[in-house]
This record gives C-alpha cells, sequence and structure tokens, in this order.
C-alpha cells in the first residue's frame, strides 16, 4: 500500500512579503507626489483660474472671457487698472467683516449684542464692496459698444435664468 502524499502547508506570508507590499506602496504615493508637485510648478495658477460657469463669482474677466473680441482687453485693462486696488480692498474688509461675523457666532458665552454688530458691519461692507464693483461696470459698460454691452448683460446676469438670486430659489432654499 501507499501511503497517501501530504503536502507541506503554504508558508505564512513572512516579514519579507510585508516589506514588498509596503515598498510598493510607497513607490506609488511618491509618484503620485511627484506628478502633483510637478503638475503644480508647470501650471501653478491652473486651479484658481478662469472657470466654465456663469454667474455673479466669475469676476470681470471671467464675464470677458469669451465674445466680445480682441478689442474688450484693453479696456478691460484700462478700468481694472483704476478700480482694481480699491475692488481688491474692498474684498479683503469682506472677508474680514465675514470672519467677525464667524467668531460672534462661535463665541462663547454667546453675545448677541456683537453678532448684531459683525452683521449690521456685514451688510454696510457688502453695500461698499458692491458699489466700488457697480463703479467698475459703470465704467466698462460706457467704453462698450451696444453689441458688447448686451453680451455682459446676458454673461453677467446668468445666475438669475439659473434661479439664484430670486426669493426662493438657488441657494439657501
Amino acid at each position: 500500500m501507499t501511503e497517501p502524499h501530504v503536502s507541506a502547508p503554504a508558508p505564512a506570508p513572512g516579514p519579507k512579503r510585508w516589506l514588498l507590499i509596503a515598498l510598493a506602496i510607497s513607490i506609488a504615493l511618491n509618484l503620485f507626489a511627484i506628478g502633483f508637485l510637478a503638475a503644480r510648478a508647470l501650471r501653478p495658477h491652473a486651479m484658481h483660474g478662469d472657470h466654465d460657469g456663469h454667474g455673479p463669482f466669475m469676476g470681470p474677466r471671467g464675464l470677458m472671457r469669451e465674445g466680445f473680441g480682441p478689442n474688450a482687453a484693453p479696456v478691460l485693462d484700462q478700468v481694472m487698472a483704476r478700480h482694481g486696488d480699491d475692488l481688491r480692498k474692498a474684498r479683503g474688509e469682506l472677508k474680514r467683516t465675514r470672519r467677525e461675523v464667524r467668531d460672534a457666532l462661535l463665541a462663547e458665552p454667546f453675545d448677541a449684542a456683537r453678532l448684531e454688530r459683525s452683521l449690521s458691519d456685514l451688510r454696510a461692507q457688502t453695500d461698499s464692496t458692491q458699489a466700488h464693483m457697480h463703479e467698475a461696470l459703470v465704467e466698462l459698460a460706457s467704453s462698450l459698444p451696444l453689441e458688447q454691452r448686451k453680451h455682459l448683460a446676458r454673461r453677467a446676469l446668468a445666475f438669475e435664468a439659473m434661479g439664484l438670486g430670486r426669493r426662493g430659489h438657488g441657494h439657501g432654499r
């Protein structure tokens, strides 16, 4: 009679196998990081550039990006040269007042009077910032022919077509 052949049990994964797995994961993560850094070095502002959407958040260059022809860019550059500093300062103040509202909401103990003051400051700063933007828009529109003003109106007001800016529609329903 022949005895049944019993094969030896498979060896348990040893430290060498786990070391190879860890090495493969490490290489994959390093390649990802190198690729990410290379992409950022080649196109440092690509993630912060113009987006394809419409709406009130795209800024003047986004509004003027297409459909205005080559003569519109110098006009926009002139308007931004005159209003850019004020617009940047106003935007910085708006961010500061929004942080004040956030801080008032998170304060412990809660101080309703502080929140009311912060919200009042935010309303005033929002109005001031919008007034700066409107001044620049009036100057820009004044230097554009009718067809380009029509295009500007369609692009600038496209957010209404998406339901934003009307009570009960869009954000904050």
